[in-house]
């Protein structure tokens, strides 16, 4: 499964923090386990909760789940961490 260019690198960057951080790690398994229904129902909440955040930690974090939410990183970076998808 292949990841656009731009993505890649936060792609390898996600992977890093969910192998130091087995919590990350859950939220990316929840995130690839949801339908493409769901993921537009969670982006849409999201961008809501994200609306008026801007200090750094949270734009990180709105970057991380806007990355996870785009195609099938979420379940690339799961495969990956597991070792499935090199």
């Amino acid at each position: 499964m292949k990841v656009s260019s731009p993505d890649e690198e936060n792609i390898r960057v996600i992977i890093e923090a969910c192998r130091k951080d087995t919590t990350l790690f859950e939220v990316v398994e929840s995130l690839a386990g949801l339908s493409e229904e769901e993921k537009r129902r969670f982006e849409a909440k999201m961008k809501l909760y994200f609306f008026d955040k801007t200090d750094s930690e949270d734009m990180e974090a709105m970057k991380f789940f806007k990355i996870l939410l785009k195609g099938n990183n979420a379940r690339l970076v799961a495969e990956r961490i597991r070792g499935e998808n090199p």
